[in-house]
């Protein structure tokens, strides 16, 4: 099993800067007054209390501790995505050593199925945790998951993760820092066909906002949110001068 430590911004592995293509299809800074309404949140049940997304202070934050699973904050872009990327920064605001603490990017969810999917998350523990590929109530990949220190609660770090129906690859990553700091290598490979039943590829991507339910407990918030298709990568040229702009009827076009 591979384990991978994130250190400081100074320290990361190799860097590279990416290359703006034209493939972006959503962005999402949470910097408006209210939660664009194209988003549903899921609730999977069996927790304390239902999930509670809340957009303020330019993030978005999912604040329930223990919200059932699965929680996410789903949207539906206009076409199936056989080639599907997210890229967003992450902070645990807090966090009980479990399991079902955890977060990460969802994708080819099921509205059929409670929004289960495909997901990449980091569970477990901030220090020790495992960062990891599942196939939501069926199946995780116990060959190829991660450690990593995060540290503690209230620091960020990127994630990127993409998935390609024809080649059956999940890849993923994450590194602390700023956009510029991201490594060249993927840090987590996984070919989902081998974990649980084959999912459909749909329209519906998500941020995975906790699955707490008995002794598990996390809460999160999420910033500068993208989504892509096949060859597009989001660069420091939209990251925070020119703040790529998708609006509902922009998808729609």
């Amino acid at each position: 099993m591979k384990k991978v430590f994130l250190i400081l911004a100074g320290m990361l592995l190799l860097a590279i800067v990416p290359t703006l293509y034209a493939a972006n299809i959503w962005y999402d800074s949470f910097d408006s007054a209210q939660m664009n309404p194209a988003y549903k949140q899921s609730n999977g049940g069996n927790g304390i209390n239902p999930p509670k997304w809340v957009q303020e202070g330019g993030v978005m934050k999912q604040t329930e501790p223990k919200p059932g699973d699965p929680t996410y904050l789903a949207l539906e872009v206009p076409k199936d995505i056989q080639f599907c990327g997210q890229l967003v920064r992450i902070r645990f605001d807090s966090w009980v050593d479990h399991d079902r603490s955890r977060a990460g990017v969802g994708f080819w969810l099921d509205p059929a199925d409670k929004y289960n999917g495909y997901t990449t998350v980091i569970h477990n523990s901030l220090v020790t945790g495992n960062f990891q590929f599942l196939n939501d109530a069926r199946a995780w990949d116990n060959d190829h998951k991660i450690n990593v220190n995060i540290g503690k609660t209230g620091v960020w770090f990127w994630m990127r993760t993409e998935a390609n129906s024809a080649t059956k690859a999940v890849n993923s990553k994450i590194w602390l820092g700023d956009l510029k700091d991201e490594p060249k290598d993927w840090l987590l490979t996984t070919d989902y066909s081998k974990y649980g039943a084959v999912r459909n590829v749909s329209k519906w991507v998500g941020l995975n906002g906790g699955a707490g339910t008995a002794d598990g407990a996390s809460t999160v918030s999420f910033d500068d949110w993208y989504v892509y298709d096949s060859g597009g990568v989001v660069t420091t040229a939209v990251e925070q001068n020119t703040k790529l702009s998708a609006t509902w009827g922009e998808l729609k076009r």
